[in-house]
């Protein structure tokens, strides 16, 4: 009696025995691909997606204008026309070991989130880290004490992070306190 022969019986095609199997046949090769094809495609879309929407976001460096001095009055800094920051301290003058609020007033910019950041200029006083709270509309406040230093007078630079859409925008801001 002689035998059918098939492509997987008769070893035509070493290796797709256990893919397709002798009940299947080559009718469900057309299946198996499109399965393949739609898992890797999916697979593909997933991380495109991940790298699109994950990526870090921007960061915008400002520099204070050259008039700011934060000691004296409020520092008002344009990121461009119609969106300005304007940053203020209170009690003046400033002074070491003394509660010290920090208002930042925006305009036209939407911050979801502002971080400001201490340091000495001169001195190394360690980094002192403050979120700001939202004080109403456009409006965010913190406060807290800077360290004595024993020369008295004290430069320090103070940095606002603030977290808008996928921007960051980074002003330092110096500042002196103490005698």
């Amino acid at each position: 009696m002689r035998q059918k022969s098939s492509p997987t019986a008769g070893g035509t095609m070493p290796g797709m025995d256990s893919v397709l199997s002798p009940g299947r046949g080559w009718r469900e090769l057309p299946r198996l691909l499109w399965r393949v094809g739609t898992a890797g495609g999916a697979i593909l879309l997933t991380m495109g997606a991940a790298l699109l929407f994950n990526r870090p976001p921007e960061v915008v460096r400002f520099t204070p204008p050259k008039d700011c001095r934060l000691e004296l009055a409020a520092c008002r800094v344009e990121f461009a026309p119609g969106a300005a920051l304007t940053l203020d301290v209170a009690p003046r003058p400033i002074s070491p070991n003394a509660p010290l609020t920090i208002a930042v007033q925006l305009a036209g910019i939407d911050a979801r989130h502002i971080e400001a950041s201490f340091r000495g200029v001169d001195m190394n006083m360690g980094v002192h880290e403050l979120e700001l709270q939202p004080a109403g509309e456009g409006e965010f406040r913190g406060s807290t004490t800077l360290p004595v230093c024993v020369s008295g007078r004290m430069s320090w630079e103070i940095t606002l992070r603030l977290t808008s859409g996928r921007q960051i925008y980074l002003l330092p801001v110096r500042f002196d306190s103490g005698a």
